[in-house]
């Protein structure tokens, strides 16, 4: 089942941006989704796209907007 207002395709916009070098631009698109969704924060932990992003200065930030949901379920709000 296809949910565009889902956090699933920005979450995968934000992964394309930050393997493709521009890791500002896929935190800033993360920080607006987990305003809107709640986003699991072992999925952005463990995801390798993201990786370049997580030594930016506002991670710190983002990561405490996380939802820690204390297990592996991922669900699409």
């Amino acid at each position: 089942v296809l949910r565009p207002n889902g956090w699933i395709p920005t979450y995968n916009r934000a992964c394309l941006m930050a393997a493709a070098g521009k890791p500002q631009e896929a935190l800033a698109t993360l920080d607006a989704l987990v305003n809107r969704h709640s986003v699991p924060i072992a999925l952005i932990e463990r995801d390798t796209d993201l990786a370049s992003m997580r030594s930016l200065p506002g991670y710190a930030l983002l990561k405490r907007k996380l939802t820690d949901t204390g297990d592996d379920d991922i669900e699409d709000d």
